[in-house]
């Protein structure tokens, strides 16, 4: 029995054609059966949960006071973003560059950070989200230098490994209960009043850092470099306060 090859009616190729065209339109790209990848998003296209990888957004750019929960930004340049009040939890922000963002109370519980920049810019623009809560954020290989993320920003429970915050302002920060390890550098940073508390420290570099007044009690530091570290009134891991000039071990 000899197959003929049957042609689709014209108005179903009028429909696959406009549906083709407005998936183009829209930026979704169709691979298959009920798969489909998001293309970059803009500022008003940004949603909880949407998968706005490999975005590029306008230099200072506004996300002020937006939820946007579980998003994922994946590979995006975001520099000088504003993210003021915005809520970023669960969000996703493997090798994006942030860098020279800027804001008051921004969310990140839960967040991902992998390869990400929070470093200064080409213009010598630093990264600054001062009260930021980044409980239970998970840093690998960030680069973070001179980012200032002071006023009591927290860090509880989170994990940071390999990851660059020297000469970073970090004073009055939360650490209790993270885990800081694999070669992270605090090199010189401004650690002033943090909180170390039940921290576990693995492999880190605090050489040079402002210490003064921290609070480590109950804390495990392995293989952790303090030289000229200033641990002025700092409380020690076993409770014990530093004395005055204390530098590079509690004295």
């Amino acid at each position: 029995m000899q197959c003929k090859s049957v042609r689709m009616p014209r108005l179903v190729r009028v429909v696959t054609a406009t549906v083709t065209a407005l998936t183009a339109a829209i930026g979704v790209v169709v691979v298959g059966a009920g798969t489909a990848h998001a293309a970059p998003c803009t500022v008003a296209m940004l949603a909880p949960g949407a998968d706005c990888s490999h975005t590029i957004l306008p230099y200072d750019s506004s996300v002020a006071d937006r939820d946007l929960t579980g998003i994922e930004l994946n590979d995006s340049v975001m520099q000088h973003l504003v993210m003021s009040h915005a809520i970023f939890d669960g969000a996703e922000f493997d090798d994006a560059d942030l860098r020279g963002a800027f804001g008051f109370y921004p969310s990140f519980v839960g967040a991902t950070f992998d390869g990400t920049r929070l470093d200064r810019d080409d213009n010598n623009r630093g990264t600054i989200l001062h009260t930021a809560n980044f409980t239970k954020a998970t840093f690998h290989g960030v680069q973070a230098h001179w980012m200032q993320v002071s006023i009591n920003s927290l860090f509880t429970g989170a994990t940071l490994t390999d990851s660059d915050f020297g000469q970073t302002d970090l004073s009055s920060a939360v650490f209790i209960g993270a885990r800081i390890q694999g070669n992270t550098t605090f090199f010189r940073a401004n650690l002033r009043d943090a909180k170390f508390q039940a921290a576990v420290f693995n492999s880190v570099d605090l050489r040079g850092a402002n210490l003064t007044n921290a609070n480590f009690k109950g804390a495990t530091l392995t293989a952790v470099n303090l030289t000229d570290a200033d641990l002025s009134g700092a409380t020690w891991t076993d409770g014990r306060i530093c004395g005055q000039g204390s530098t590079g071990r509690c004295a």
